[in-house]
């Protein structure tokens, strides 16, 4: 699994009274509608080469260039696979602004 099922069978969608829909913008009005399943969560993750990334952070030599996106020239920083899972995940860990209502932070 990658997405565990016992966060998908327990929230299955949007907990009532979570966000104000009024005031919640899109993810008042998409909830988790657009949550991936396992096959295509694990797809993106592959495709964006995750593994790679996380790999190549760590291969770093310099910790400041490891832990900032300021440097990208001089290889991956520990933002690249972090910000990759956020993109594989969907909506709404695709926004800065909603990431932490997405399931996989409960």
């Amino acid at each position: 699994e990658v997405f565990p099922k016992i966060f998908r069978d327990l929230i299955p969608q949007m907990p009532d009274g979570l966000v104000d829909e009024n005031q919640a913008g899109d993810l008042g009005r998409r909830g988790y509608s657009r949550l991936r399943d396992d096959d295509e969560l694990r797809q993106e993750l592959r495709d964006a080469r995750v593994t790679y990334q996380s790999e190549q952070c760590l291969a770093v030599a310099e910790h400041w260039m490891h832990a900032s996106n300021r440097f990208r020239g001089a290889g991956y920083s520990v933002e690249s696979p972090h910000n990759s899972v956020h993109m594989a995940c969907g909506f709404p860990m695709t926004s800065l602004r909603y990431a932490a209502f997405h399931p996989i932070f409960f």
